[in-house]
């Protein structure tokens, strides 16, 4: 009859892939550190950064930048890196690399699938102007309601990998008020 019905059945699949009477791994739960310890952590991650660049199969011309460091309970460290490219900022570079308690690498969550290969083919020479960047930004900007005259900040050369493939680009910030004069910022890539 094409007509849809509902019942209140319960599915018998797992939700998320989570079993009914699973229990929690209480060592996967973030330890409480001290700053003396977080500092530590975060030192670590610094010294060690280019060799973790090498056992990730990173460029020559890539480098990890530290933003955070946890740790679970039982030891395992989760360190959250920001990428560059020839010194510049790759914008969807960052990842994350989970490291057991002995320093042994277990995973890598990355928020781009993009290859070292594809970051390498980027040419580091922009073919626009950074002035042509900053119209073209304000322009988007005023399509989003922005009365600013200018840019907020100078645009700055970046890697952009929220499109698929990498490009150079530019990122330039435009400041103004929400409608309920809340102040934002537009940052028009």
């Amino acid at each position: 009859s094409g007509a849809a019905t509902a019942t209140s059945a319960p599915s018998s699949a797992p939700l998320g892939g989570i079993t009914a009477g699973t229990k929690a791994d209480p060592g996967a739960l973030p330890a409480k550190l001290s700053p003396a310890q977080r500092a530590e952590l975060l030192s670590e991650a610094n010294a060690t950064k280019a060799a973790t660049a090498k056992e990730l199969g990173l460029g020559s011309t890539e480098k990890l930048v530290v933003r955070d460091v946890v740790q679970d309970r039982d030891g395992t460290t989760h360190t959250r890196y920001e990428r560059t490219l020839g010194g510049l900022p790759v914008l969807g570079g960052d990842l994350v690399v989970k490291a057991s308690p002995a320093g042994a690498t277990e995973g890598v969550s990355k928020a781009s699938k993009a290859t070292s290969a594809q970051l390498k083919a980027v040419g580091l020479t922009a073919d626009v102007a950074p002035a042509a960047a900053e119209k073209q930004a304000l322009g988007a900007a005023k399509a989003e309601g922005s009365k600013a005259k200018k840019a907020s900040e100078a645009p700055r050369k970046v890697v952009w990998l929220g499109s698929g493939s990498p490009q150079l680009a530019y990122e330039t910030v435009v400041g103004g008020l929400q409608h309920d004069g809340t102040p934002n910022e537009l940052h028009v890539v």
